[in-house]
């Protein structure tokens, strides 16, 4: 390959050979020269051997992924709860804006998933009971939805009947 000069005064030239061997080996020689009008020159020199390396990736049969979403029951099409804390076995997750969670690598069995009480606010709880069964499947993600809904709230009157006859008491 043949380039021209970027100005009048100067003198350029690159020469490339490319050299495909076998195993998708590659040889690549280069040399580059450029000769400026004060008597600069520059001339590079670059030799390359390129050895292809293939690495099998794939999932591991002994291991597992819990991916979820937390969100309120009132309206599970809605985006999820955000800073949601889970726990399962030790490890912790925070849910996202969309209120998804991940546990990247879990071990085939079953586990144990809790969900943060204080993180939810103490007026909601769970609409599963606590803590969440969760069976996880070497080489697979277990789907995860849990459910958040406002806890009950009782309210009235006491009455007091004193044992021995006398007046009533409301509390």
């Amino acid at each position: 390959m043949f380039a021209g000069g970027d100005s009048p005064a100067s003198n350029q030239y690159k020469f490339c050979f490319q050299r495909e061997l076998p195993n998708l080996h590659q040889l690549s020689f280069e040399i580059w020269h450029r000769t400026k009008d004060i008597g600069d020159n520059e001339t590079c020199y670059n030799l390359t051997y390129a050895i292809p390396l293939t690495l099998p990736v794939s999932k591991k049969k002994s291991i597992g992924s819990i991916h979820g979403r937390v969100y309120t029951s009132d309206s599970p099409a809605q985006s999820g709860l955000a800073e949601i804390v889970l726990r399962l076995n030790g490890a912790t997750a925070v849910t996202n804006q969309k209120g998804e969670f991940l546990f990247p690598s879990v071990a085939t069995g079953t586990y144990q998933l809790y969900v943060d009480r204080i993180s939810i606010g103490l007026d909601y709880v769970t609409e599963q009971k606590l803590p969440i069964t969760v069976e996880v499947t070497g080489g697979q993600t277990t789907e995860v939805e849990v459910g958040i809904v406002h806890s009950a709230i009782v309210s009235g009157k006491v009455l007091a009947i004193p044992a021995n006859g006398g007046a009533m008491v409301v509390l």
